[in-house]
């Protein structure tokens, strides 16, 4: 009782310190004790850029482009279709080449032309994508177009966040032990320098370890009481165990020193 008084008097001579110290420990526990199902929060962090299995088309300018795409847009299982706007057709004509799949430039290149981009729906299968391309060359003749392959549609990680999407997890875990260490820290040299005087006038003795501890597990109570309570998923033992461990050693180790008026 002495100790958790005097825990409690620490808290309230310092409440900045505390409140920070509390909100470290507890999110350190958190962290440690749902470190392994932390993925399921990387799709809100890190969004995963799904692009839909799409087609591109090159199109003789002789035929009224606006009104081919018009009729494309009415088919079951297209998702959307753009049109290259002319202005932006010769800046982007490389890139339309290359996604249609042409080697070599054909004839229909040196004239005028259009671009349309078909965009499927997710659960559209590979052969009606494949009528809506007959669709397309009846629709137009087979001379005056040029189908591009098929994109299917694939998962990816944007590469900005590459390295941050493998390595959140532990950067997250290592970067809030450093702050549970800062405000660990802070708090206990005030421990230590109040440790001093009780040990010089109440004759006790390992006063700061030991109020330094009651102080730590009332600390910890708000995250024990949520694994406890509120997490539904699995808890990583493992993990918690290592942080409640390198909480309690450092507990221990800042204060294996005896205090002195100095700390």
């Amino acid at each position: 009782m002495f100790y958790l008084k005097n825990a409690l008097y620490m808290f309230k001579s310092y409440p900045t310190r505390s409140f920070l110290l509390l909100i470290f420990t507890t999110s350190f526990i958190l962290i440690s004790a749902q470190y392994n199902n932390l993925d399921q929060f990387t799709k809100i962090i890190v969004p995963e850029k799904k692009e839909l299995s799409h087609t591109q088309v090159l199109i003789s300018a002789t035929e009224n482009i606006d009104a081919v795409s018009r009729k494309i847009r009415t088919l079951p299982g297209i998702f959307a279709v753009s049109v290259t706007p002319k202005e932006e057709i010769e800046k982007k004509v490389n890139e339309i080449i290359s996604d249609v799949g042409i080697k070599e430039t054909q004839p229909i290149l040196n004239d005028d032309y259009g671009s349309i981009k078909i965009i499927f729906e997710e659960k559209m299968t590979l052969s009606s994508k494949k009528l809506i391309q007959e669709y397309l060359i009846r629709l137009v003749g087979q001379s005056n177009i040029f189908l591009g392959p098929i994109i299917n549609p694939q998962t990816k990680i944007n590469s900005d966040n590459t390295f941050f999407k493998s390595y959140w997890k532990a950067s997250t875990l290592i970067a809030t032990g450093i702050f549970y260490l800062v405000f660990f820290t802070i708090f206990n040299i005030k421990v230590r320098e109040y440790s001093y005087y009780i040990e010089q006038f109440q004759r006790r003795k390992n006063s700061a370890p030991k109020i330094m501890i009651t102080a730590m597990i009332l600390t910890a109570i708000p995250s024990i009481l949520t694994i406890l309570f509120y997490f539904v998923t699995p808890v990583s033992i493992n993990h918690l165990i290592i942080s409640l461990s390198a909480i309690v050693a450092g507990v221990i180790l800042f204060n294996i020193k005896r205090t002195t008026w100095q700390n």
